[in-house]
C-alpha cells in the first residue's frame, strides 16, 4: 500500500481514531480492517484511502469513485454489547454523517436517511455505510465500520446507470465542500452517539435515526434476503432496526434484511 499525504484526516480526526492509516489505494477499507481486526488491532484503528478499486455496498454492489473525490473509511470497534450493536453502530454512524453534511454544506440541507443506511440528499444517494461483525464463538469480537460518501464529485463522474439515483455533497450544496472538515464534523458527532452506545442508551441514538429517516411513511417495495419482496407503506421501525412494512391487506411484515425501494415522492 502506498502511503500518501495522510495530515489531512489526521488533522480532521480526534485521537480515538489510531493507529491511522492513509494511503493511496486499497482494494477495500473493509478489508484492510478485517486484517487489522484480525491481527488484534485496538478499537479505534482506521484506514482511509484516496481510491477503492474493489469498493463495494451493501448486498455486494460496486462502488466506484475517482481518486480522491470521496470520504473513503473504515474503524475497527470493539463495543461491549451484543451482536444488535452492528446495526445501532450504523444507525449512529449515519446520524453523525446527517449531521455533519448539514453542518459543513447547509446548501444541501437536510439530509436524510434512507433505510438501511445510505444517505440521501434531495433525494439521490450520496453516501452508504456499512458494518460486519466478528465473531469469537458467540461473542462479538469486533465490527468493522465503513462509509463511503460522494464529496466532490461531478455530474458527469458518475455511471450512466446511477447518473439519476446519485450525487454528491459539492453537486448538493452548488459549491465545492472540503473532505476534512466534513470528516471530523462527522467523527466528533459519532464518538458522541457510539458513546452513548457503550454505556447501554441507546435511546438518543434510535430518536436521532427515526427523525433523519425518510422511509418511514413512503410507499417501499423491499427486497427481502431469503423471502419474496413486499410491497407496502413503510409505518414503523423495530427496536432491533426492522423496518415495518404495512401491506395493502393491513398485514405489518418486519423487514430485517434487503433492499428497499421508494415508489413514490414524499
Amino acid at each position: 500500500m502506498e502511503a500518501v499525504d495522510a495530515s489531512w484526516a489526521r488533522r480532521a480526526l480526534p485521537g480515538f481514531f489510531s493507529p491511522l492509516e492513509v494511503v493511496a489505494s486499497v482494494p477495500t477499507t473493509m478489508a484492510r480492517a478485517a486484517e487489522l481486526a484480525a491481527a488484534g488491532a485496538p478499537e479505534g484503528a482506521t484506514v482511509v484511502t484516496e481510491e477503492q478499486t474493489e469498493g463495494r455496498g451493501r448486498l455486494g454492489r460496486v462502488w466506484v469513485a475517482p481518486p480522491g473525490s470521496s470520504l473513503l473509511v473504515s474503524v475497527v470497534l470493539r463495543p461491549p454489547a451484543a451482536t444488535d450493536a452492528v446495526w445501532l453502530t450504523v444507525a449512529a454512524a449515519g446520524v453523525a454523517l446527517a449531521g455533519a453534511v448539514d453542518e459543513v454544506a447547509p446548501g444541501a440541507a437536510p439530509a436524510g436517511l434512507k433505510w438501511p443506511n445510505d444517505l440521501e440528499l434531495g433525494g439521490r444517494k450520496a453516501a452508504g455505510l456499512l458494518a460486519e461483525a466478528r465473531l469469537e464463538g458467540t461473542r462479538l469480537a469486533a465490527v468493522l465500520l465503513g462509509m463511503g460518501v460522494n464529496v466532490g464529485q461531478g455530474a458527469g463522474d458518475f455511471p450512466a446507470e446511477m447518473a439519476g439515483r446519485a450525487t454528491s455533497v459539492s453537486l448538493a450544496a452548488g459549491a465545492p465542500v472540503d473532505r476534512g472538515e466534513l470528516l471530523a464534523a462527522w467523527a466528533g458527532r459519532f464518538l458522541d452517539g457510539y458513546a452513548e452506545l457503550c454505556a447501554g442508551r441507546p435511546g438518543p441514538v434510535l430518536a436521532a435515526y427515526r427523525e433523519r429517516l425518510v422511509t418511514v411513511g413512503r410507499q417501499v417495495r423491499a427486497d427481502r434476503i431469503g423471502a419474496g419482496p413486499v410491497v407496502g407503506t413503510a409505518v414503523d421501525l423495530t427496536p432491533a432496526g426492522a423496518l415495518v412494512v404495512q401491506t395493502a391487506s393491513g398485514a405489518r411484515v418486519e423487514v430485517l434484511a434487503g433492499d428497499v425501494h421508494h415508489l413514490r415522492p414524499a
